[in-house]
């Protein structure tokens, strides 16, 4: 799938052995990226066809944004009766009292000068996405939903 795409919008890289995290995997895609907001997919995530769009206009819409998040839905597994809809917030507390997979957001690049990369998993105690994302919510930085639902 990948090659079907132009050089230039996307770029592989592979890891030379399995990490068993997220973390390695998102902290080499930061140093490869040239734009000035990152973007994640998860490996068994799907993003709606508006997701990136959605995000942008958040971000072209506040200068001062630090992530854009949209609205996720979550399936379990067949017949376990797991749905639910996350992400749709406002307000200063939300990215203390909400979770959002990084799937549903964005951040600037330069944020990991200010609060550091993903972290090893071995080395922190919560998950690393909660690590990362709880590491931006206590240095103050500004999150912001769309407010719909996009990915998954």
């Amino acid at each position: 799938m990948v090659e079907s795409f132009k050089p230039r919008e996307v770029s592989w890289y592979n890891l030379e052995k399995n990490t068993s995290s997220q973390s390695f995997p998102n902290n080499l895609g930061i140093a490869k990226a040239t734009g000035n907001w990152i973007a994640y997919i998860g490996h068994d995530d799907i993003w709606s066809p508006h997701h990136l769009e959605r995000l942008r206009a958040l971000i072209e819409a506040d200068s001062e944004l630090d992530f854009a998040v949209s609205g996720c839905v979550y399936y379990g597994p067949k017949d376990s009766g797991i749905y639910y809809v996350t992400e749709m917030f406002d307000g200063k507390g939300a990215p203390f009292e909400h979770f959002f997979p990084p799937s549903s957001l964005a951040h600037r690049r330069e944020i990991v000068e200010l609060i550091g990369g993903w972290r090893d998993p071995r080395a922190v105690a919560a998950p690393v996405d909660c690590d990362f994302l709880l590491r931006a919510a206590h240095a103050g930085l500004r999150f912001s939903s769309t407010n719909e639902i996009a990915p998954f």
